[in-house]
C-alpha cells in the first residue's frame, strides 16, 4: 500500500505539470495563427522559438540561476516566469472573455504566491535528512553538501551519497599504504577531498607538498567548518 500511495503522490505532483507543459506549444500555435494558409510558416517559426528558448533556458538555469540563487529561489523564479507568461496569454489572447481572463489570471497569481509563501517544504534541506539529524547543508556549484548526524558521529553526504565521516575510518589507509611503499615520497596529490581522512594522513609522513583537488569548490570550506579540518591551514 505504501508503494501505491507513493506512486499516486508522484502522479498527482508530476502529471498535471507534464500535461500543461505538453499543451503549451499547441496553445501557442492556436494563439499565434489567424490564417490557416500561413500555418506551415507560423508553426516553423514557433518551433524555432521553442527550440531556442529550451536551449537558452537550460543555459540560464544551469549556469546563472542555480549558482547565483540556489535551488529554491531558482525554482520560484522559473515558475514565476511561467505564471507571468500564462497570465499574459490569458489577458492578450484573441477572443478570450475579458472577465474570465482576469479571474483566471488573478487565480494563477494567488496560487503561485500561496505556494511560494506557505509551502512547508524547505528546498533542498527536507530531501537531505530529517531535521533532527541535518546539522548543516550547502548548495555548491555542482552538488549539494550535507553534514548529517548518525548517533555520535557526523557524516558528509554529497548529493545524498556517503563521502566520509568525522570518526577515523578505512579512508586513512589510502594514505598510509602508498607512503610506506614509496621509497622517497615528497609531492602528493589527492583527487576528491571527502572529509579529509586520506589527505590529512599524508601530512604525518613529512611530505614537501600536498595538493587536494575536488570538482566541487564548496567542499573545502564546508569540511573545514564541520569536520575538524585544521590541517587545511
Amino acid at each position: 500500500m505504501d508503494e501505491i500511495d507513493g506512486l499516486l503522490h508522484q502522479l498527482a505532483m508530476l502529471l498535471p505539470p507534464a500535461v500543461c507543459s505538453g499543451a503549451c506549444l499547441p496553445v501557442a500555435v492556436r494563439l499565434a495563427l489567424r490564417d490557416p494558409r500561413l500555418a506551415p510558416a507560423g508553426v516553423g517559426r514557433l518551433l524555432a522559438l521553442n527550440t531556442a528558448g529550451g536551449i537558452a533556458g537550460s543555459l540560464l538555469a544551469g549556469f546563472v540561476l542555480l549558482p547565483a540563487l540556489g535551488l529554491a529561489s531558482s525554482a520560484l523564479a522559473i515558475t514565476g516566469l511561467g505564471v507571468a507568461a500564462a497570465i499574459a496569454a490569458l489577458l492578450a489572447g484573441p477572443g478570450a472573455p475579458r472577465r474570465a481572463g482576469r479571474l483566471a489570471a488573478g487565480a494563477l497569481a494567488v496560487a503561485w504566491l500561496a505556494v511560494a509563501v506557505f509551502a512547508p517544504v524547505r528546498w533542498p534541506a527536507d530531501f537531505l535528512a530529517p531535521p533532527d539529524r541535518l546539522v548543516a547543508w550547502r548548495e555548491g556549484q555542482a552538488a549539494t553538501l550535507a553534514a548529517v548526524r548518525h548517533g555520535d558521529d557526523l557524516v558528509l553526504q554529497i548529493d545524498n551519497l556517503w563521502q566520509g565521516r568525522r570518526a577515523r575510518n578505512h579512508q586513512v589507509v589510502a594514505a598510509h599504504l602508498p607512503m610506506l611503499l614509496h621509497p622517497e615520497p615528497r609531492d602528493v596529490a589527492v583527487i576528491g577531498l571527502g572529509v579529509g581522512q586520506t589527505a590529512s594522513r599524508f601530512l604525518m609522513h613529512g611530505v614537501r607538498r600536498l595538493d587536494c583537488v575536488d570538482i566541487e569548490p564548496a567542499v573545502f570550506p564546508f569540511v573545514a567548518a564541520h569536520f575538524g579540518a585544521a590541517w587545511l591551514a
